[in-house]
């Protein structure tokens, strides 16, 4: 039986199941739920008066969300999972907002389990791995010299309008949905709270200035921190990759962290981003887990 419940009786002792399998450390938060419960739907599947398995929807403009899937063990069946899937996807169908259901768990650290994998698969989901990586920062590479004709600047809130630009022209690879509505809300997700958006040395930019040029140039890379100091964004402009463009402002922005007292910093990409990888664990970073990522079009009646 499945209902729509937004807060189920049971739901505590799934989360903490889920907690544990997922290979998280210690005991499980009070109160900890992977999903916003204001902006989600909740779907519970019960079985013999025993929750069973939940599910948290939420339609996005960008990416409608299936925020949280989870099927307790004992029974992790492919009936009890197709069927939960099956309603997360329906209420999308029927209030969904964009062209693309997106499932992420990025709060999973153990081995995933395949029957999950499996179910998401025969649902007809996509799958691909967001792979998180960190570094001390006691130890920073020198800072290189740009090539000839380029330039490193730290962010002025005037260049918010190019990088958005850049990133608008340079979709990650294997992007499920890209758009300039994306990137808005990327860079401004990750900007500090008042002005300039990324002070201090968080944002770092790299621009072609030709000898005898005008002006402040070419954007051609440029990568941003949060005040937390996560690595939130690095991109190269296409034309301009393989110069040392990306790994100049990365070791910047590393040294502008330590500056601002971090002693730790992390980055995510995606293992359909081979070459961010590499730049990343060039530049001294250790990947530290993968979770899954599951993705399919959502079918318009």
């Amino acid at each position: 039986m499945i209902s729509a419940r937004a807060d189920p009786p049971g739901l505590d002792g799934l989360l903490a199941e889920a907690w544990e399998e997922a290979g998280r450390d210690g005991p499980l938060p009070p109160g900890w739920r992977p999903f916003d419960a204001a902006r989600t739907a909740g779907f519970a599947i019960v079985e013999r008066g025993e929750i069973a398995g939940y599910a948290a929807v939420r339609p996005s403009p960008c990416m409608d969300s299936v925020d949280f899937l989870y099927v307790r063990r004992a029974h992790r069946r492919p009936g009890v999972l197709r069927a939960l899937i099956d309603r997360a996807v329906a209420h999308l169908a029927d209030h969904g907002l964009a062209d693309v259901i997106y499932v992420g768990y990025g709060w999973w650290r153990g081995e995933f389990p395949a029957s999950l994998a499996r179910g998401f698969s025969a649902a007809g989901f996509g799958r691909f791995e967001g792979v998180y990586l960190g570094r001390d920062l006691d130890r920073v590479p020198p800072v290189p010299a740009p090539p000839p004709d380029y330039v490193c600047r730290e962010w002025e809130d005037r260049f918010h309008g190019p990088v958005i630009d850049l990133m608008e022209a340079t979709p990650e690879p294997g992007a499920i949905y890209w758009g300039r509505d994306l990137c808005e809300r990327s860079v401004g997700g990750a900007a500090h709270p008042l002005r300039p958006m990324f002070p201090g040395g968080t944002g770092q930019l790299v621009f072609h200035v030709p000898e005898g040029g005008a002006g402040d140039g070419l954007l051609c890379a440029f990568t941003l921190a949060t005040d937390t100091g996560y690595v939130n964004h690095v991109y190269t402009r296409d034309g301009h990759r393989g110069r040392g463009l990306a790994s100049a402002a990365v070791v910047r922005l590393l040294h502008a962290l330590r500056t601002r007292g971090h002693d730790r910093t992390t980055i995510l990409t995606h293992d359909t981003n081979p070459g961010a990888l590499a730049l990343y664990k060039r530049l001294g970073f250790e990947e530290l887990f993968r979770y899954p990522q599951f993705h399919r079009p959502r079918r318009r009646p």
